[in-house]
């Protein structure tokens, strides 16, 4: 569990704002950016919110996963509990060139193998097809909670350093008096979030030219 208080990070914050009054940047605001940059960090880090939940399944080999707490996308998908079956990912294309009717094969309380497309986050597939009712672990990445003040951030502590420098990075793209200085030291944290991040910046990760909030 996270250690990290919210009220620690918004307090660095306030240090290199030099605002610790929030007189020009409220609390609220910075634990909105908070909360923000626990979601960007969610949507490149897989272990940023990581969970294991059981699903039941359908019979067949599409199962949702959609029903899962907070679901983002999945990590692994383990094993069928109730055999103890480890399931090893595969290839679909692969599976479709050698065997082209499998989606059509009899159904089996016990599958081997998992597959899943990036584009439908919701969905794997199993082969054999599983029958119904049975119940696989899954591992995956979720939405992280919000975070409030007077508790703990609600992704791993390893992401602190890069949560404060998101939050520093939307402070100054607040227009201000010195709109120059203060664009500089946005790019500056959002350069220094990507580099903690091991990201590119690219255009989902941008300095705006003026925050509108």
């Amino acid at each position: 569990m996270p250690t990290t208080t919210v009220d620690s990070i918004v307090s660095n914050a306030a240090e290199v704002l030099q605002d610790t009054a929030h007189a020009r940047w409220a609390a609220s605001e910075l634990i909105e950016w908070l909360n923000e940059a626990q979601r960007v960090i969610a949507n490149y880090a897989d272990d940023a919110d990581i969970r294991r939940e059981n699903v039941t399944t359908v019979a067949g080999t599409k199962q949702d996963v959609s029903s899962l707490t907070s679901f983002a996308r999945i990590v692994d998908v383990v094993r069928v509990v109730s055999t103890d079956r480890a399931l090893v990912r595969g290839e679909k294309a692969l599976l479709d060139s050698l065997r082209p009717q499998w989606r059509a094969e009899a159904q089996s309380a016990d599958a081997e193998m998992w597959m899943y497309d990036d584009r439908e986050p919701n969905i794997f597939e199993v082969y054999p097809p599983i029958s119904a009712s049975e119940s696989i672990e899954v591992v995956y990445s979720a939405i992280p909670n919000t975070a409030s003040s007077g508790g703990n951030i609600t992704i791993s502590d390893k992401y602190t350093p890069a949560i404060l420098d998101y939050v520093l990075y939307r402070a100054f793209l607040k227009d201000t008096e010195d709109v120059a200085s203060d664009m500089g030291r946005a790019a500056a944290h959002l350069g220094a979030f990507a580099n903690l991040m091991g990201i590119k910046q690219k255009a989902d990760i941008v300095v705006r030219p003026k925050d509108q909030t």
